[in-house]
């Protein structure tokens, strides 16, 4: 819930123009797991200038092809994989330039 509250606090502010980015880990104990988190992120933002500027980015252990496929799975904006390794630090990188460079089109 800390993860949703930050967000929220977000949109109460004024200074929603530096992009955010949230690391959820599906499987965050003990209260929600990153899949509900993001999809109550989501829903919960309804200022569109603030969802432009929020990416969410899904961490699991699992399978990217297989999360990809999950009904939740569009309320992330990237996935990457558990144990992160150099190379999971590298696509996500360059995930993150991708991303901030079409919130600025």
């Amino acid at each position: 819930e800390d993860a949703i509250d930050n967000v929220l606090e977000l949109q109460e502010s004024d200074d929603v123009d530096d992009p955010v980015i949230v690391l959820l880990d599906l499987n965050m104990p003990p209260k929600m797991g990153g899949a509900e988190a993001a999809e109550r992120i989501r829903t919960m933002m309804g200022n569109e200038e603030l969802a432009r500027n929020v990416m969410l980015v899904c961490c699991s252990a699992g399978r990217v092809e297989d999360l990809k496929s999950q009904s939740w799975a569009h309320n992330f904006d990237h996935f990457c994989t558990k144990p992160f390794t150099p190379q999971t630090a590298e696509e996500l990188a360059t995930a993150i330039e991708q991303w901030c460079e079409e919130q600025d089109e």
